[in-house]
């Protein structure tokens, strides 16, 4: 569980760091990809034709990203690669590669960006939002940058990720924040679909499999967890249900009111029999592999309008800046000068 709670770690330090600033930032968090989750690394490598002491990968507008910056963000990845046969690794990896490389560009044009609009991130702020990680993880310090280390990062490149994802937070509160309303109406409506749901729903005993990767991840992180999911789904096939969840993180999750569940985990559970177990589903945790072990009807009183408006007002502001969070890398990624100079179908021929 490790890795959960240092994401989570991260996103209520930044969320403090923010209502320091007087700005918003909850609903972004849950959008913005936070890529210093301490995931597994594998000492596996990539293919070895694919290796390069050095190479060229891209310019950002005229800012060089090399061959050993990729390769670097790609290690936590290995493992689960490691596990594909050669021929699904090869196309795995050609696919990683990418989605790693428009991550990094991503990063450079925050930064970019941020600098042009003069937004800043402190030393404080960092030793403050690394200091709330460690708690949130339970470490002492040697102990949790020892963890940090077998994740690939040393102290130095650790704080600068963390930095980035601080820039990220700010300048997105800056540039997109004012453009997102959310009105009575949107709520209301919402509210009433909500109650209706809740009226005709059921209670669900699940079990699941679990591979994190929530919507903070990179693309490639998620690629990464659907590629181990899909690995365990094997082991389910093969040897049962609760021999694959020995070997993974996951366990009985008890009853779930149906209308709590995220619409993905709703459907699959909704089209199993009792003991059926699913194909693996994302929602904005991760992956899952669920099994529905019994089900009832719910009979439970839902909460009022009143109750449940706040709750429901910030759901919608956070779908609405996420929509305008891609928005905004869409138009930075058009108005940059971005040459990709590294092709892995090129050199791995």
């Amino acid at each position: 569980m490790l890795p959960v709670l240092v994401m989570e770690g991260l996103k209520k330090t930044v969320r403090v760091l923010l209502g320091r600033y007087g700005l918003w930032g909850s609903a972004l968090l849950a959008a913005t990809p936070l890529s210093v989750s301490l995931s597994h690394v594998s000492g596996a490598a990539a293919p070895a034709r694919a290796e390069y002491l050095e190479a060229l990968v891209a310019t950002v507008n005229g800012e060089p990203l090399w061959l050993s910056q990729v390769r670097k963000r790609m290690q936590p990845f290995a493992e689960a690669l490691a596990s594909e046969e050669r021929r699904a690794q090869k196309a795995q990896w050609r696919k990683l590669f990418d989605q790693v490389t428009t991550d990094m560009v991503d990063v450079i044009l925050v930064r970019q960006a941020a600098g042009a609009a003069k937004v800043t991130v402190t030393p404080t702020e960092i030793d403050r939002a690394i200091e709330n990680i460690r708690g949130q993880s339970g470490l002492d310090r040697e102990e949790f940058l020892d963890l940090v280390k077998q994740q690939g990062f040393d102290e130095t490149a650790y704080r600068a990720d963390v930095r980035d994802q601080i820039l990220r937070l700010k300048l997105l509160n800056l540039k997109v924040r004012s453009r997102v309303e959310v009105d009575e109406g949107e709520v209301r409506s919402r509210y009433a679909r909500f109650k209706a749901q809740g009226e005709r729903a059921l209670r669900l005993r699940v079990s699941h499999i679990f591979f994190p990767a929530d919507e903070a991840a990179t693309a490639s992180e998620v690629e990464a967890a659907r590629l181990e999911a899909a690995n365990a789904l094997d082991v389910v096939f093969k040897e049962g249900f609760d021999t694959a969840l020995e070997r993974y993180q996951g366990g009985d999750l008890g009853w779930l009111r149906q209308e709590d569940l995220p619409a993905p985990l709703e459907n699959a559970l909704l089209s199993l029999s009792v003991g059926g177990v699913s194909q693996p589903v994302r929602d904005h945790h991760g992956w899952h592999i669920l099994k529905l072990t019994g089900t009832e009807r719910a009979n439970e009183e839902l909460p009022s309008y009143e109750e449940k408006a706040e709750e429901i007002r910030q759901e919608l502001l956070e779908e609405a800046m996420k929509t305008q969070e891609q928005s905004y890398l869409a138009q930075l990624r058009r108005s940059a000068l971005v040459v990709r100079a590294f092709s892995v179908e090129k050199k791995t021929r």
